[in-house]
């Protein structure tokens, strides 16, 4: 190569031009290459470097985005420093030295045309996301029987089909194999005890799990891996953490022998899990553990001592449930929507669901979270005993809720301007029916958590009268349309959080949404009409599967990263929106594309850590509208 485009001191190399271009051949008598020394270097296609050189600094060849071939074969290198190749988009071959001992954090990360890796014989340590991203490789040859690895190593790669753990590696470090789609099969070693959080996380193809030396299992582990159908597990594992199994959809049965707690969201969603076999451990099941389990028949906890909120929701198949003596707390609605639930054995005591007989439901299937319209109860016997119409509720509604406890179409308040928490009592009304209410014109303000926790309505009409609505007032209603009524400003903090809302339009008249306002809703599309709208913090926090987003600003908003994530940390990853389209303005999106300065290199999708200066980097595209 031309001395030309180097500038040294001695026997260091200090910094290449970012003009130079072609192969580089780096003569005898080089020791050192210092830190970014060829970084941005666009136009190097090859390096080889000779046996002289010792040390490389971190980053040396980061975004040298046509670099194909590196030869460090013939150096003395023990480690491959930290983003050496960090976004070395068209890397395809790196021959490593026999004495390299480490791979620092970031190496290869976005390495994304990487395909094969043979690793030194010598290697001891790969670091944190040293191939995250490597959505080409498919191959890692010459593992050692020992060696340790940081979080995140093999995060993203997307082509990778199976790997052989070392035998002697007790741990599946955080996160290490997460989104990594096409794996099929994983080998563990014998000693491996410890799976930890979002180990194999998102891994869509993995299908079975043989781990019989695991005591523990990390939270969100296997979240989305839905091909696993097996899962075989010794006898030492005592906890499942928290989402664990969550949408392992072909998972169809459990053992879980030794367990103790069962994790909250542990088994959510596992669509086809059939078989559940509870040994006497298990004492405590976590909020949401069994949320959606749609095709569990029935439950056996002969010695479980703590059942939480929403344990077995949705459980539509659930018939039967058996508990020993052991059990003290049944938390509120930990049975909600098991609509096919007949029998409930607590030790040698069978109660039998009754149907319409109000006093087995309201004093003892109650007190199994399988909530009832008791509020409509009480208000027909408030009628009767003044012998008038209470304001809460037209007596054609309460004839009806004595009648049959199945109404769907509810009329509230016709004599009120103001809904208050202890007009609508939380969890009035029984959650395996949908209702629609109806609120009469004249009111003026919904108070804060007037309607808080009422599941499941379906759907609210709003009067025009209505000027405000407090905070939290549809929090968790399972309210599934959202229409904005035309007399309303602001949205407040949390009004219509943790819904089934799918669609969110925000017309002009709205200047204000409050913090995590829409949060933890399916949302596929927002459209906010009202560029001058001020959006708080966390107004649709985790938005799983967002599709659209159409803003009528013509500048960038500075905070919409805030909109989505809040004050919290960047821990969740973007695949929620790597189909999300934006749409602007129409001559605009030259201006979201080059929102403040552009980074040198891809910020990685798969780093947590994202900078909040670039916000179109969550979305598949940018259209003009």
């Amino acid at each position: 190569m031309d001395n030309k485009w180097l500038t040294m001191v001695g026997n260091t190399l200090l910094k290449c031009s970012v003009e130079a271009k072609g192969q580089i051949m780096l003569s005898e008598g080089y020791t050192k290459i210092i830190y970014g020394a060829f970084e941005h270097c666009e136009q190097i296609t090859k390096v080889t470097l000779p046996s002289t050189i010792a040390t490389i600094g971190a980053g040396a060849f980061r975004g040298c985005t046509y670099l194909s071939t590196v030869d460090l074969s013939a150096t003395q290198l023990v480690r491959i420093p930290e983003c050496l190749f960090d976004y070395c988009k068209n890397l395809q071959k790196i021959y490593l030295p026999d004495t390299i001992r480490e791979i620092d954090d970031f190496a290869f990360r976005g390495c994304s045309n990487l395909k094969q890796i043979k690793l030194s014989n010598n290697i001891q340590y790969i670091g944190d996301y040293a191939f995250a991203g490597c959505s080409s490789l498919t191959d890692i040859t010459n593992i050692p029987d020992k060696m340790d690895f940081g979080q995140k190593v093999f995060a993203g790669c997307a082509s990778l089909t199976k790997f052989e753990f070392p035998q002697q590696n007790s741990i599946v470090p955080y996160g290490m194999f997460q989104f990594c789609k096409s794996l099929v099969e994983i080998q563990l070693g014998n000693k491996t005890d410890r799976i930890e959080d979002h180990a194999f996380d998102g891994c869509i193809n993995l299908k079975n799990v043989n781990f019989p030396s695991v005591t523990y299992i990390g939270s969100y582990a296997f979240r989305n891996c839905m091909s696993i159908n097996d899962i075989q597990l010794g006898n030492d594992l005592e906890n499942i953490s928290a989402h664990a199994f969550k949408g392992c959809k072909k998972l169809q049965s459990f053992n879980l022998s030794n367990v103790k707690t069962i994790g909250s969201c542990a088994f959510g969603k596992c669509v086809s899990l059939k078989v559940m076999k509870c040994g006497d451990n298990v004492e405590c099941v976590e909020d949401h553990a069994f949320d959606g389990c749609v095709s569990l028949h029935n439950i056996n906890l002969p010695n479980v001592c703590e059942i939480d909120a929403y344990a077995f929701r949705n459980c539509v198949s659930l018939e039967v449930v058996e508990f020993g003596d052991k059990v003290e707390d049944i938390e509120l609605c930990a049975f909600n929507g098991c609509k096919n639930l007949h029998n409930v054995r607590i030790s040698n005591n069978v109660i039998d669901w009754m149907g319409s007989d109000t006093s087995i439901i309201r004093d003892t299937l109650n007190n199994l979270g399988i909530e009832l319209i008791e509020r409509l109860l009480e208000e027909r016997t408030k009628m009767e005993d003044n012998e008038q119409d209470y304001d809460g509720l037209s007596s054609q509604h309460s004839q009806e809720a004595e009648s049959s406890l199945r109404v769907k179409d509810i009329v509230l308040f016709s004599n009120s301007e103001v809904i208050t928490y202890e007009d609508v009592e939380s969890h009035c009304f029984e959650k395996n029916v949908k209702y629609k209410i109806n609120i009469p014109d004249g009111i003026r303000r919904i108070d804060n958590d007037a309607f808080y926790c009422n599941c499941k309505i379906e759907e609210i009409d709003i009067p025009s009268s209505v000027e405000e609505i407090g905070s939290n007032a549809f929090g968790d209603t399972g309210l599934e349309l959202f229409k904005c009524p035309k007399g309303i400003t602001k949205i407040e903090d949390g009004t219509y959080a943790g819904n089934n809302i799918n669609e969110v339009v925000i017309p002009k008249h709205v200047n204000y949404i409050g913090e995590y306002a829409f949060c933890a809703n399916p949302i596929k599309k927002i459209m906010i009409k009202n560029p001058d709208c001020k959006i708080g913090f966390g107004a649709f926090f985790i938005g799983d599967g967002l599709k659209e987003l159409h803003l009528r600003n013509y500048t960038p908003p500075k905070n919409i990263v805030e909109w989505f994530w809040g004050d919290t940390p960047m821990d969740k990853q973007p695949e929620y929106f790597s189909d999300c389209v934006l749409f602007v303005p129409k001559g605009t999106a030259y201006q979201y594309y080059s929102y403040e300065e552009e980074p040198s290199y891809d910020d990685s999708l798969l780093d947590a850590s994202w900078d909040y200066s670039y916000p179109y980097l969550f979305f598949k595209d940018i259209v003009e509208e």
